[in-house]
């Protein structure tokens, strides 16, 4: 029996505002991207640095609480699992595209203004109340 893993962990920041729809049955999924930085110098001793961007969906309360906590400059920790979805375009063109679907989210930023009454994580008791409530949202996760 053959074993695979396919797990990412990512820390960056969220390039634009989280979306998030629901599906025709109810289950809310929300889309966003983060960017993340690597820096290393070049052959001739300057510093450079590139950017990556990642594609991400949660789903089902943890989407719901991405879209309440998170906005654009937002820095997070996330875990999932890579998915390739396909589709074919209105060219009749096939198209794919890798996604991150999320099982957990820590907000390394603190919380989105008008939530929850705060508009920060300031210390570090307010950090495991955020964690707790991730860890809850994924056991109900439907994969």
């Amino acid at each position: 029996m053959s074993r695979s893993l396919n797990v990412v962990f990512l820390i960056g920041h969220l390039t634009r505002p989280p979306v998030i729809k629901y599906t025709p049955n109810g289950a809310a999924v929300t889309r966003f991207s983060i960017a993340t930085n690597r820096s290393f110098k070049k052959a001739d001793g300057t510093l450079d640095e590139t950017v990556e961007y990642h594609d991400l969906e949660a789903w089902g309360k943890l989407a719901e609480i991405c879209n309440q906590l998170l906005t654009t400059g937002s820095y997070v920790h996330v875990t999932g699992e890579l998915r390739t979805q396909k589709w074919t375009d209105q060219a009749g063109v096939s198209r794919s595209k890798t996604v991150i679907r999320l099982s957990s989210m820590i907000s390394l930023t603190g919380k989105k203004e008008g939530v929850a009454g705060s508009s920060t994580l300031s210390d570090d008791e307010d950090r495991p109340v955020v964690d707790e409530v991730v860890e809850e949202v994924v056991d109900d996760m439907p994969f």
